[in-house]
């Protein structure tokens, strides 16, 4: 087990975690994209 107050997350850590919860994975992309989606007109006001 790693030290849980080991505060940085590998890669194979994520991908772990990712195998063992993909519904969370899911709704993580899902909440990333919607916040990429909602942030782009502003992006393109701004600029």
């Amino acid at each position: 087990m790693h030290d849980p107050t080991h505060a940085h997350m590998s890669a194979e850590d994520l991908g772990y975690t990712i195998d063992l919860n993909p519904k969370w994975a899911s709704i993580l992309l899902m909440g990333t994209l919607h916040g990429i989606f909602l942030a782009l007109p502003q992006i393109e006001i701004a600029s």
